[in-house]
């Protein structure tokens, strides 16, 4: 069975690129906001950049819930960094 993560280290802050893990998993539920209209990205890696696993654009003052748990999670093999442009903030919440 999987362990659900939904630590302080799964907080993405504004202008920061952070990886979650190191290690293969799932993203269950994303929660974003910003204040201003902002990209985040999620990558299949250790780094803030390689394989793109969802971007997304989240808008002024409009935060944005993606629960994924009912159709699956999305799969990482690598790892999982997001990167925050400044302005915006991620809470991924995963499966290891």
């Amino acid at each position: 069975m999987a362990r659900i993560q939904s630590y302080r280290a799964n907080y993405c802050p504004p202008g920061a690129t952070t990886t979650v893990t190191s290690r293969p998993g799932g993203i269950h539920t994303l929660i974003a906001s910003a204040n201003t209209t902002a990209q985040i990205t999620l990558y299949d890696s250790t780094a803030g950049s390689g394989n793109v696993l969802i971007s997304f654009f989240v808008s002024a003052y409009f935060g944005i819930t993606m629960n994924l748990k009912d159709i699956g999670p999305i799969r990482f093999t690598t790892g999982l960094t997001v990167v925050c442009p400044a302005g915006a903030s991620c809470f991924v919440v995963t499966e290891q």
